[in-house]
């Protein structure tokens, strides 16, 4: 199992230098990039040798997946370019979470949400499995937004498109923000193809992890080990953070990647 960590462009070298396997940076940081800048940035992301297997934070507020301001061809347009960089460096998948983009008025029917969500992934699939991407999924926490805040919610969207590369990012921090636990995880497992993970506080700050998550992530790892998961794992926190616990995060999970024989 291989363990990264999600860090802006301006910090790959740092993890390269702690020893994370790969890296994952935010799609709407790859997209916001003029043509000229991106450039510059794609050749300097490469001369890290540093595997970025992938996007995370897909979009802000200025995509709507789903809502009034839904606007399909927009999104597509928007997703052809992230995924098009990503190709230029090798990733394996993008993760659709984004809250700010999945917030629906009061009065939107949720039952067209849904439609439109499953016709932004079908499309969007379309066009990335070309590129031998896959597209992930993600359940987001209730405080953040309010469609598709668990994980179930989202196995059955995947389940009813039913595509080789449609899957699953499960994030331990909404999951258990939904009151979720690894036992509601069974029935879904076999779709989840990445995992986020971190700490957080009563305010539902995320940080990286530190000895004081020792028991969670063991809990989580012993449900991995179990269930033979032989994908991948990153922490997806706060990135100021990084340069204070990045460090110490690397080695409390190459202990336990050692410990449990992942």
């Amino acid at each position: 199992m291989k363990i990264g960590c999600c860090v802006p462009v301006s910090k790959i070298e740092f993890a390269k230098e702690l020893g994370y396997d790969f890296v994952e940076l935010p799609g709407k940081e790859i997209g916001f990039f003029s043509e000229k800048e991106w450039s510059d940035k794609v050749a300097y992301i490469k001369q890290t040798k540093i595997p970025v297997i992938g996007f995370n934070a897909f979009s802000d507020e200025n995509i709507s997946l789903v809502g009034p301001n839904f606007h399909l061809s927009q999104n597509i347009d928007y997703l052809k370019k992230v995924a098009n960089r990503g190709y230029q460096l090798g990733i394996q998948s993008i993760g659709i979470g984004s809250p700010k983009s999945r917030i629906l008025p009061k009065d939107f029917p949720y039952q067209s949400a849904i439609e439109q969500f499953k016709s932004f992934l079908e499309n969007s699939v379309d066009y990335t499995s070309k590129l031998g991407i896959s597209i992930l999924g993600e359940a987001l926490h209730p405080y953040g937004c309010n469609f598709i805040n668990h994980t179930m919610e989202m196995y059955k969207i995947i389940q009813d498109l039913d595509h080789p590369f449609l899957g699953i990012v499960w994030d331990i921090y909404h999951a258990f923000l939904a009151e979720e636990n690894f036992s509601q995880l069974e029935t879904c497992f076999n779709k989840v193809r990445h995992i986020h993970i971190c700490s957080w506080d009563m305010n539902r700050n995320r940080y990286f992890i530190t000895e004081n998550d020792m028991e969670l992530l063991h809990n989580l790892f012993s449900f991995l080990k179990e269930h033979n998961y032989c994908y991948s794992i990153s922490i997806e926190a706060t990135s100021h953070e990084f340069e204070v616990h990045g460090d110490l995060s690397i080695k409390l999970l190459s202990n336990l990647r050692k410990e449990y024989d992942l």
